[in-house]
């Protein structure tokens, strides 16, 4: 995304978990670009464990230099840790990039097939983000669901329709999320 994922307020995104060993995780780095960057992370669930800090409270603010970062990381065997952190605001002084998803994720729905993958991307900013978006999926037969998108609002009372849909699917508030399979 380069340039176009440099900003100041970004919401986390990964895939809900589904599986509950360790070796499943959630994944969000923050990298700052200027020197003293303070960041704010709020709105996760309290009951989230991250690795390095296993009572985190409801808010985390650090200060970054330009290059510095800061990882949170949580793995699948706490419940509060498969999508309590999904959804959570980041806010920084200065511009910062955030890269997120899962390091080792596993959101099949059903039977008992693997469905271990790397889901990481570099986030956009909320001030550049669009209301319209393609997804499209491939034509897999299998029936675990491994396929699909995560919206996460930014704002409250978002409504989400899809295929030009009259009726909204969901509304949700500010950094609620809703999964298309």
């Amino acid at each position: 995304k380069g340039k176009a994922g440099i900003g100041t307020t970004f919401f986390a995104a990964a895939a809900p978990l589904t599986a509950t060993t360790t070796s499943f995780n959630f994944s969000t780095g923050i990298l700052a670009t200027e020197d003293n960057t303070i960041v704010t992370v709020s709105g996760y669930n309290p009951n989230v464990q991250f690795v390095n800090n296993m009572t985190p409270g409801t808010t985390t603010t650090f200060t970054l230099n330009k290059g510095q970062s800061y990882i949170f990381t949580g793995k699948a065997n706490v419940v509060a840790n498969r999508d309590g952190f999904i959804g959570a605001k980041i806010v920084a002084t200065k511009p910062i990039s955030v890269t997120n998803g899962n390091s080792n994720g596993f959101y099949a729905i059903g039977g008992s097939q693997d469905g271990s993958d790397l889901i990481m991307d570099q986030s956009v900013p909320t001030d550049r983000l669009g209301n319209e978006f393609a997804m499209v999926k491939s034509i897999s037969t299998g029936n675990t669901n491994m396929e699909g998108g995560i919206i996460i609002a930014t704002e409250n009372g978002t409504q989400v329709f899809i295929n030009g849909s009259a009726t909204p699917v969901a509304t949700l508030s500010a950094g609620q999320y809703y999964r298309i399979l």
